[in-house]
């Protein structure tokens, strides 16, 4: 029970805070929020960010009903947030569900080593990429825009030192996704906006402004092939 300290004529006194909640009924209330966004909001494990009454399923723009989302606040996100749920109740049944969010993106693990803003189960979903399972077909561009990566390959790491390395899929994604991650790294150490394979090599030049209107000349088209800051990634 948390208590509650009272102050009166220089005596410190502890008293019990009436009504508030056991440990007990806490960790109920977040298994009974974390069952009803599984039954509602999750396929495969994975989730979308938000489903509405109307039963529509979201993440940055509508989901189909076999879609999960990687892209924050996405699968990795809830993923974290189970982890947290774990180690502050002990409770089994927050690791079962990370553990299933994990292997949702295992799943839509790109060949190239990395993740896209969504996954699709259905073979022949309007956004299926080129997976490393074999199932999937299309683009294979690994992205670090809007936190995609970065945000699986940081969820399955902490995933795989809570399990202590005892899930081998698990493993294989990290294992896959690292080298390839870093052979999208620049010389001087910048990254890309995504990749493909790796990056070409070049040399490691001062930063210096351009002596014309940028804005105007000079334009680089495919500026996701160029040192990227935006989004979270400088």
């Amino acid at each position: 029970m948390i208590p509650r300290i009272v102050v009166s004529l220089g005596v410190l006194t502890v008293l019990p805070l009436q009504g508030a909640p056991t440990r007990e009924e806490i960790v109920a209330a977040m298994k009974r929020a974390s069952t009803a966004f599984v039954e509602k909001a999750s396929f495969k494990g994975g989730f979308v960010y938000y489903v509405t009454l109307e039963g529509r399923r979201l993440g940055e723009g509508e989901a189909t009903a076999t879609e999960i989302w990687v892209q924050p606040p996405g699968t990795p996100a809830v993923g974290e947030a189970l982890l947290d749920a774990y180690e502050a109740s002990g409770d089994g049944f927050f690791l079962e569900v990370a553990l299933k969010a994990g292997k949702a993106l295992g799943y839509g693990q790109l060949e190239s080593g990395g993740w896209r803003n969504s996954i699709d189960f259905d073979p022949s979903g309007p956004r299926i990429d080129q997976y490393r399972n074999g199932k999937g077909k299309g683009k294979d561009f690994s992205t670090l825009d809007d936190n995609v990566t970065q945000s699986a390959l940081g969820f399955l790491m902490r995933l795989d030192a809570v399990t202590k390395g005892t899930d081998l899929d698990l493993r294989a994604s990290i294992d896959y996704a690292l080298p390839r991650l870093l052979a999208a790294q620049f010389p001087n150490g910048g990254f890309p906006q995504g990749w493909s394979g790796p990056v070409p090599d070049r040399p490691v030049v001062k930063a210096s402004f351009p002596d014309y209107d940028w804005r105007t000349e000079g334009r680089v088209k495919e500026y996701w092939n160029e040192y990227t800051l935006n989004d979270g990634m400088a």
